[in-house]
């Protein structure tokens, strides 16, 4: 294709802090449609940015994105009573990130889209990106339809139904969906393929699907089209805007490779967004991915691992899970699995936990249950919070079997050479530990 781009991003900025432990300092920064913008100006595209904000940020916004690469910036919806400030608890998406809105239900917008009509009559942009928000998508979508451009939507977090977009008249180019999304998990009950129907059918030509550390899928209305890429296992620094960047990257790329290159290049490009939050060591990553060749970046490896696919790998969790114990660690753990759609196996709250005084009888019932779920499980994870006899054995004996073991270890208190030496992986770090799981799995998959 390799046509001059004249691109617009819509939708809301907003102020991004994240809380760390209180070793670090919070990291306060403009976030919403402004990770976008950060990613064209990476990739040294000019762009125009059509925005929806509170006041007191106007002046900093603008003065930010015209000196990051835009060539127009206009506010086209002013919002009320809510500082649009998001706290964000879980910057790696370890699990769930924990977003939470500052007096969210005192939340007002009031448009002005004059500016963003005037400049679609005249034909200016070749794609617009709306983000979805908070905000009504019906006037911005019959805007937007109104102009020769291409157009993409990312349906977020905040979206929470597809009748959202009964204002698309007809199909647009390219919708955006991730696994956290509520419409995946809540409404579709995260049933792809009934979703990836409805879009296809009613809604825009293409839908792509992003399945955060386990790949991406794009799906067209010729079904026997499913382009799959793989995404990069990096020790990261955050996952907030990630998503925002590759879709926006896959746009750029779009326009010179064909589908499946330009997702390669995209979740690159994505992956030097999530290992930085500074600007200009961003740009420096683009510049580093543009110069790798086509047949080079299709070459390299990546993760994959479709969502549906997980409910089914089973994953042990040997640790001292004992009611009478401080069960908060493994829960958090647990959840982090859970959240990425994967089946943690917990032998002591599924086979019951042996009392005082248990009969041979019960032992041998607890014992053998226990084993069974080992062996039915494709990976075990070892939580060591403590010495606790019974998990150091079944790191051991899952190794004899010839089954990966990984241990998280939070409080650095592995010393002892068998326990150091014996499993796949050993870390204090549980993104990397969620990131080799998905790594693993991803292997067992392709054989």
């Amino acid at each position: 294709m390799n046509e001059k781009l004249n691109i617009c991003i819509v939708g809301e900025v907003c102020v991004d802090l994240t809380l760390t432990d209180s070793s670090k300092e919070n990291k306060l920064r403009f976030g919403g449609i402004v990770h976008a913008a950060r990613a064209l100006w990476g990739l040294n595209i000019p762009y125009s940015m059509c925005y929806m904000g509170p006041d007191y940020f106007t002046n900093d916004v603008e003065k930010f994105v015209l000196s990051h690469g835009a060539n127009v910036v206009e506010k086209i919806g002013n919002i009320v009573g809510s500082p649009n400030l998001i706290l964000i608890e879980e910057p790696k998406e370890i699990g769930a990130q924990g977003y939470d809105f500052i007096l969210r239900d005192e939340y007002e917008i009031t448009f002005d889209l004059s500016a963003l009509s005037n400049r679609l009559s005249k034909n200016e942009f070749t794609d617009i990106v709306i983000f979805a928000g908070r905000f009504p998508l019906e006037p911005i979508i019959g805007i937007c339809q109104q102009s020769h451009a291409r157009i993409y939507i990312d349906l977020g977090n905040s979206i929470r139904n597809l009748k959202e977009l009964s204002s698309i008249t007809t199909k647009i180019d390219t919708i955006f969906l991730s696994t956290s999304s509520e419409i995946f998990l809540k409404e579709y009950k995260g049933a792809i393929n009934v979703l990836n129907k409805d879009i296809l059918e009613n809604y825009a030509k293409e839908f792509l699907f992003k399945e955060n550390r386990g790949g991406t899928r794009l799906f067209t209305n010729d079904t026997s089209s499913v382009i799959a890429i793989g995404a990069q296992s990096r020790s990261i620094v955050h996952s907030v805007g990630v998503g925002d960047c590759f879709d926006v990257a896959y746009l750029v790329f779009r326009n010179q490779f064909d589908k499946r290159v330009a997702l390669t290049y995209a979740s690159w490009i994505a992956s030097e967004y999530a290992v930085t939050t500074f600007p200009d060591d961003f740009r420096r990553g683009c510049n580093r991915v543009r110069k790798l060749s086509p047949e080079e970046i299709i070459s390299l490896p990546g993760v994959n691992l479709p969502w549906e696919d997980r409910s089914g790998r089973n994953i042990y969790i040997a640790a001292p899970d004992f009611d009478y114990k401080d069960r908060s660690l493994i829960n958090k753990v647990v959840d982090c699995l859970q959240y990425h759609n994967f089946t943690p196996r917990l032998p002591i709250r599924e086979n019951g936990q042996m009392g005082l005084g248990a009969s041979e009888d019960r032992k041998e019932t607890l014992f053998e249950a226990d084993l069974s779920l080992i062996s039915d499980s494709e990976l075990i994870l070892a939580i060591h919070i403590e010495n606790d006899p019974g998990t150091l054995i079944e790191i051991g004996l899952a190794k004899a079997m010839k089954i990966p073991v990984f241990v998280y270890d939070p409080y650095k208190l592995a010393e002892n050479l068998m326990l150091t030496q014996l499993p796949n992986i050993i870390s204090s770090d549980l993104d990397f530990i969620i990131s080799k799981i998905f790594e693993q799995l991803s292997k067992v998959h392709h054989e």
